[in-house]
């Protein structure tokens, strides 16, 4: 159901930008893996332009 909300208020105009805890688990920053980090990032992009 959270994804759902996630997803659902993407296509919400009004909203410009979305972040969060969800977005990048800690253990991926704590490892220094930020080429990881930016993959995550383009998927979230990605989804974005997918429903708007």
């Amino acid at each position: 159901m959270q994804k759902f909300i996630k997803i659902h208020s993407l296509e919400y105009d009004r909203i410009l930008a979305i972040g969060g805890s969800w977005m990048v688990k800690g253990d991926i920053i704590k490892s220094g893996d930020f080429d990881k980090v930016e993959a995550l990032t383009r998927q979230a992009v990605e989804k974005l332009r997918e429903v708007r």
